[in-house]
Parts: structure tokens; C-alpha cells; sequence
């Protein structure tokens, strides 16, 4: 039950940090929605990722285990667009990513569409979920 609440809770403050860095990551309905974003994020990734998972077995199989490398990401990627369809707190939007310099590196801004969007956003909450969790480790 406690780790129930707890990833309920880290999920929610993923979602409330990601909707404030990203203007096409949007969660309507206040503190209220992004608790609720939060719920079903975690169902979703409980429930819904080992279940994705058993089905592309054949596919980890076919490429002999050179899938498994990705499948992680592919089944969260799944859930994030299950959940943007049944839910609508939780919205993803094509937007424009804002310029980066680090040093020398420039990085220019990045128009991404629906699709990349929605990549961009898994990939972000993939490591916003690694780092929370790392830091939380006793």
C-alpha cells in the first residue's frame, strides 16, 4: 500500500514538472487533475506495462533479445498514449522546445510534432522517474 501512495505521489510530481517545462504537456483540472494524472499513470505503468510486455515476447523472440533494449520505453510510450486518450486531464500537444547552450554546445530550438512530442515526453518522464527514484533510494 505504502509504495502504491508513493508512486502515486512521485508520478503526480512528474507530471506537475513536466506540464510546467513543456507547453504542449497539459493537465486540466488544477492540483485535482494532475493527482488524478498521477492515479492513472501509475495504474497504467502497474497494470498495463507487464501486460504490454507479455505481448511482445514473440517480438523480443524475432530479434533475439536486441528488443528488450527498448521494450521498456515502448510500453511506457504505450501507456502515456492509452492514458492521453482516456483521460482528459492529461494532454499532449505538438510544441517548440527552447534553446540550449551549455558552454560551447548550442542546442537550437526544436519544433516537434505530435509524434516527437510525445516521444520527447516519455523519454523525460523515463528520467524524472529514474532520478526520483535514485534519489529516494535508502
Amino acid at each position: 500500500m505504502k509504495s502504491i501512495i508513493r508512486n502515486i505521489l512521485i508520478d503526480s510530481l512528474i507530471v506537475f514538472f513536466m506540464s510546467q517545462m513543456f507547453s504542449g504537456f497539459t493537465v486540466n483540472g488544477g492540483m485535482p487533475g494532475f493527482f488524478l494524472s498521477g492515479i492513472f499513470l501509475s495504474l497504467g505503468m502497474t497494470i498495463g506495462k507487464p501486460i504490454i510486455m507479455l505481448i511482445t515476447i514473440p517480438l523480443a523472440i524475432i530479434t533475439f533479445g536486441l528488443y528488450n533494449l527498448i521494450s521498456s520505453f515502448v510500453a511506457t510510450a504505450i501507456v502515456f498514449f492509452g492514458i492521453s486518450i482516456l483521460s482528459h486531464q492529461f494532454i499532449i500537444n505538438s510544441f517548440t522546445t527552447s534553446p540550449v547552450t551549455i558552454g560551447i554546445v548550442h542546442v537550437p530550438a526544436l519544433p516537434l510534432n505530435y509524434f516527437f512530442a510525445f516521444l520527447f515526453v516519455v523519454i523525460c518522464y523515463s528520467l524524472l522517474k529514474g532520478v526520483i527514484i535514485w534519489l529516494m533510494e535508502e
